[in-house]
């Protein structure tokens, strides 16, 4: 049990560090913005969209990356 709680902590820090680099990078005017999603599948998702407009296919985050396809 402690090893999941353990495990937890992990992706929620990851998670916070994800949306650090996303504000850094909007700041930096290096994309036009962010989102975070909740997936019922890959849990919290954190996107991008570039400086076209376009939203990259490639997440920033995802807490649960094995049920992507």
């Amino acid at each position: 049990m402690l090893e999941q709680t353990s495990k937890s902590k992990s992706v929620s820090m990851k998670f916070f560090d994800a949306i650090d680099r996303a504000k850094e990078s909007k700041t930096r005017g290096s994309i036009l913005s962010y989102e975070i999603m909740s997936c019922p599948l890959q849990g919290r998702v954190i996107r991008v969209q570039n400086n076209n407009g376009l939203w990259s296919p490639y997440p920033l985050f995802v807490e649960h990356p094995k049920t992507i396809h």
